[in-house]
């Protein structure tokens, strides 16, 4: 099978991260965050980015809107294109007008990403003053109006609202309504669904699908809960140690998983099949990211493992029209955990 440096199909496409390299300076020395990811979101699209904690999708989206902390992280290598031009190099106001206008992120823990001393309608209304160019009371409706379309019961009232006084699910469409002020093109949405309960999140994945579609933006769903990217995606990349192991259409990588990292999450689900008894797992740790071996970052944790992938670091691998893989197994294994 033919070798790829990234996804075949960028031609169109919205976002083009291209072998991100994001390293951290600490005490153990310096830890590749992200190193070498490699993927694309193309207009109107939802990719989901998936893989468990400490794989760094929350990092590969910092990198995107230019918030890595510093001095202690850092872009170190490959670039990040948006509509075909590079963010890397923007200068920073640039770089700024664009954070929330073309480009805005849903954050982890919206009750903690929220400014606790600000009303819900200041926040929204600071976003349309800052981006928008709105007067105070103008941008004061728009606010409301933001409220209403994320369906907020009461917007006026919960304008006045801060954000303690509201719960989880509440923050949630505060913070989607701050992300879709602009109308950006492309929204990052990190673990949109995490700590609320099955209801709720139902809900915030319909509305984000509703308002995808009225607003004909590309999402880039991060999560580690592989039921909501089957549920929403039409693609998925699976990140391991910093790298995307697997990308490709749902049908693909759900259906016909190649890399033994894939599998195993599959394999992990719980199903109404499943008879009783421990859930399958898989063995070991991520790598430490001050740490990674030249090799295969999954040798140590996976069942397939053979000799040479002890010895070589497999490049992105293409097993099917954008399926693409990085294992030296993966080709001549057709699927099947």
């Amino acid at each position: 099978m033919p070798a790829a440096s990234h996804d075949d199909d960028t031609a169109g496409a919205l976002l083009e991260v291209r072998d991100l390299c994001t390293v951290f300076a600490g005490e153990e020395g310096v830890a590749r965050a992200v190193d070498g990811a490699s993927f694309t979101v193309c207009p109107g699209e939802t990719v989901g980015l998936v893989g468990e904690s400490g794989c760094g999708k929350t990092v590969t989206a910092l990198s995107i809107l230019g918030l890595v902390p510093a001095p202690a992280g850092r872009i170190a290598g490959g670039d990040i294109l948006f509509r075909g031009r590079s963010l890397l190099g923007l200068p920073a106001d640039e770089m700024r007008r664009r954070r929330g206008s073309d480009i805005s992120m849903v954050f982890q823990e919206p009750t903690s990403a929220l400014n606790p001393v600000l009303t819900c309608g200041e926040q929204v209304a600071e976003v349309l003053r800052e981006h928008c160019g709105c007067g105070r009371r103008q941008a004061r409706r728009h606010a409301i109006d933001m409220l209403r379309r994320v369906h907020l019961p009461d917007p006026e009232r919960q304008a006045q609202s801060y954000p303690h006084q509201l719960s989880g699910g509440m923050c949630q469409r505060v913070m989607l309504a701050m992300a879709l002020a602009c109308r950006p093109s492309l929204l990052i949405a990190d673990e949109p669904t995490t700590a609320l309960d099955v209801t709720i999140q139902a809900q915030i994945l319909e509305l984000l699908q509703e308002l995808q579609a009225d607003e004909r933006m590309a999402i880039l769903l991060i999560t580690h809960d592989l039921a909501v990217v089957a549920a929403v995606a039409d693609r998925v990349a699976v990140m391991y140690a910093g790298r995307v192991v697997e990308s490709g259409s749902i049908e693909q990588v759900f259906e016909s998983p190649r890399h033994p990292y894939t599998q195993g999450l599959l394999a992990s689900l719980p199903s109404l099949e499943t008879r009783p008894g421990p859930l399958a797992a898989i063995p070991g740790t991520v790598p430490h990211p001050a740490r990674l071996p030249s090799y295969c970052r999954f040798y140590d944790r996976c069942r397939h493992r053979q000799e040479r992938c002890f010895l070589e670091d497999p490049p992105p691998t293409a097993v099917a029209p954008g399926h693409l893989v990085r294992c030296l197994v993966a080709p001549y294994r057709n699927g099947g955990c």
